[in-house]
Order: C-alpha cells, then sequence, then structure tokens
C-alpha cells in the first residue's frame, strides 16, 4: 500500500477533526452535552433494564426542566426512567474555609429519554453514513472473513444499547449492527477490527486513546478504498479526543501501521514498487550499520 496514500488520509483527518472544533456547530454541541449527566455504570445498565422491559434502545436522558432548557418537551404522559442521584451536604472546613461535599446517602429521581421528547433537533456530531451496494457487502465479507480467520466470530444482530458495533476481547467476538447501512456497516467494521488488532491485550491505555484509534484506522482504510467517512468519523474522533489535535497525531503511527496491515491482508491493496525498493533500501542501509 502506498504510504503517500495513508498520510494523505491521516492529514484529511487531522484537518478535517481541527476545522469541525473551530465551527460554532461543534460550540454547540460541547454546550449541549454539558447538559447531560454522566451516570454511574449501575445506573446505565438499571436505564438498559428499563429500556429493554419497553422494547427500547435508550439513548440520551436528562431530567424534565434539563430537556425545556434544550428547546424539547417531555410529552404527557410518558413515563419515566428511574436513577439513583446522591444525597448530601455541603460542609465547610474550619481550617482552609473550602467547602466539601459528604454523601449521606441516595434516592430514586425520574429522568427522561430523549425519545420521549418533542422539540428543537439536538446537535450531532457523527451522522451515519448512507449507501448500500453489492461491493460492500462484498468488503465487509472479506473483512469478515479475516477477523474469523484470527479466530473471531462476526455477527450482524440487532444490539439493543443502540452502539453501532462492538468488540468483545473475553468472548473473541464482533457485532455489527443488523440495522446499519452497508456503507456504515463496513466502516464500524473496520472499527471493530482495528478494535481487535489494536486493543487485543492492552488494558492500559485509556478509553479515549482505543476510541480515537479504532475511528482513525477506520477512516484511513475507507479513505484508500475510495469511500468518504468523514461525515461520521470526523466527529467520533473529535468528541473522543476532546478536540484535542494532538492526541490524533500522537496515535498516528499506530494508526498508520493497522490501516496498512488491513488494506494489504485484506483487500489486497499492495505496496507500489517505489516503496518496495525504499524499504530494501533502508534494510542494507540498517544492515551497512
Amino acid at each position: 500500500m502506498d504510504n503517500e496514500k495513508l498520510l494523505e488520509a491521516q492529514k484529511a483527518l487531522e484537518t478535517g477533526v481541527a476545522n469541525l472544533v473551530a465551527s460554532e456547530g461543534w460550540q454547540n454541541y460541547l454546550k449541549t452535552q454539558a447538559r447531560f449527566h454522566t451516570y454511574s455504570f449501575a445506573n446505565v445498565m438499571w436505564l438498559m433494564s428499563q429500556g429493554i422491559a419497553r422494547g427500547i434502545n435508550v439513548t440520551r436522558f436528562a431530567g424534565y426542566q434539563t430537556w425545556k432548557a434544550l428547546g424539547r418537551q417531555v410529552r404527557k404522559g410518558e413515563q419515566s426512567y428511574k436513577v439513583l442521584a446522591p444525597m448530601g451536604y455541603k460542609k465547610t472546613d474550619e481550617r482552609t474555609g473550602e467547602e466539601h461535599f459528604r454523601l449521606r446517602g441516595f434516592k430514586v429521581v425520574s429522568t427522561f429519554e430523549v425519545s420521549q421528547t418533542d422539540g428543537e433537533a439536538l446537535p450531532e456530531p457523527c451522522a451515519k453514513l448512507v449507501g448500500d451496494g453489492e461491493e460492500l457487502r462484498e468488503m465487509f465479507a472479506k473483512l469478515a472473513k479475516f477477523s474469523t480467520s484470527k479466530g473471531l466470530t462476526v455477527a450482524k444482530t440487532e444490539i439493543a444499547s443502540g452502539a453501532n458495533g462492538f468488540f468483545s476481547r473475553m468472548n473473541r467476538e464482533i457485532q455489527v449492527d443488523v440495522r446499519l447501512s452497508d456503507l456504515q456497516a463496513l466502516k464500524t467494521l473496520i472499527h471493530e477490527t482495528a478494535h481487535s488488532i489494536l486493543h487485543n491485550d492492552v488494558d492500559s491505555d485509556a478509553r479515549a486513546t482505543k476510541e480515537v484509534e479504532a475511528e482513525s484506522t477506520a477512516f484511513v482504510v475507507m479513505h484508500a478504498l475510495g469511500f468518504d467517512s468523514a461525515e461520521y468519523s470526523l466527529g467520533y474522533v473529535a468528541h473522543w479526543a476532546k478536540g484535542d489535535a494532538k492526541l490524533i497525531q500522537d496515535v498516528a503511527i499506530r494508526v498508520q501501521k493497522c490501516a496498512k496491515a488491513i488494506l494489504e491482508d485484506v483487500f489486497v491493496v499492495r505496496q507500489t514498487a517505489w516503496e518496495k525498493v525504499s524499504k530494501n533500501a533502508d534494510a542494507d542501509e540498517e544492515r551497512a550499520a
């Protein structure tokens, strides 16, 4: 695979994310996101179980007044979801004068899912890709076969959590939501395949770094294959990088290697003659040294 094309894709990613982060739309997105609670793992599991009981893929929650401030109204008669909220009090440190929150316990409070509201559209950083075709399905099948050869199972299923896909290290499996378009499904499978290659035995990296690496790889591979995933990938990478372009640059080498491996091993996009000569020259130079 021609390194120049991979570098071109990486540059397009970095420039695209930088432009997105500088945009007014991104600032509006950040302001909106700041209004949503970050729930604990236990609350997330409880919310998901309530959603499953109602047959709903739950995504975004907020209280009645928060939805109202965001220009959306909870529909009359909607049944709330329940979460545990901390109760406590503030105590002033007599020595420093600083106030500290003291936890007293928890109480059950009501919250509402976005599907229970009507009103102004919420700003979204990612737009799902649209496009179907036999070529895309064939590429998906090739990539699935590659992962299967590495001891993973790959399946298209309805993912209850609302995620587009996931990679499970423990179960050695990749799942992609069956409701996605062929174009989005291919990009998602590349993302999860990148996780399986880069993060199969890595526990130390932060979640944000892993997501930036996986989605950057997906963008670069899609770009090299002639598909534009910018509408989804730029916002996804910017979200997990928190607008930090340096993080995207820091993982670039790992992304390039992973993208190149997928392109050459799966899609048989081979090296150029120039690159082979260059690698041989580098090897000769190392031996001479």
